[in-house]
């Protein structure tokens, strides 16, 4: 009767997993899970921020996962932007507030981003 998981956990691509309740080495013990988290502050294409899978405590050398089928993904950043092309601002999505710079983001109706809207028009 197997009561640990000597096979590899279920693996993702473009992820950050880290372990809990073990070390990472085989075979893991019952309960022992893995946490995975998508690369650059993205989400899972189901629109979760973490994903786990847990070795079961049934005889069958077997991992529990949150998630369904093979096709778990990250969303690609290109395909989903932080910004939407709508009205500005209106439907941001993401969690950045600091430019590629290191300068604090300006809001959407500040003076600043105001004005020189105004001059470009």
């Amino acid at each position: 009767m197997v009561m640990s998981c000597v096979s590899k956990h279920p693996e993702i691509e473009n992820v950050n997993w880290t372990y809990d309740g073990w070390d990472g080495k085989y075979p893991a013990p019952p309960g022992a899970a893995i946490i995975y988290t998508c690369r650059q502050h993205s989400r899972f294409m189901d629109g979760s921020l973490k994903h786990n899978a847990t070795c079961s405590f049934h005889p069958d050398d077997a991992w529990e996962t949150s998630f369904r089928g093979k096709d778990v993904r990250c969303r690609d950043e290109i395909a989903y932007p932080e910004c939407r092309l709508t009205d500005m601002g209106k439907e941001y999505m993401g969690t950045v507030n600091m430019t590629e710079s290191g300068s604090p983001c300006l809001r959407w109706d500040s003076p600043e981003l105001t004005s020189s809207f105004r001059e470009v028009r």
